[in-house]
């Protein structure tokens, strides 16, 4: 599979956590942190998609962002 780099900016306390688990070896790296974490993310709402269960992916995004 290509890639491509892909820049954005994440809060500093975002990246330390994603940084610790680096040190820990669950990942080997930053990079392989967010290509799992999105994943993970396009499956969870393709499979609300999937459903026919859009009005439940917009509302459980609205909630994510109270959080």
């Amino acid at each position: 599979m290509s890639m491509i780099t892909v820049s954005f900016k994440i809060p500093k306390q975002i990246l330390e956590r994603v940084d610790h688990l680096v040190r820990l070896g669950i990942f080997s790296s930053r990079s392989e942190f967010f290509r799992d974490a999105i994943r993970l993310h396009l499956q969870r709402f393709e499979k609300y998609i999937r459903r026919g269960e859009i009005d439940r992916l917009i509302y459980d995004r609205l909630v994510a962002q109270e959080e």
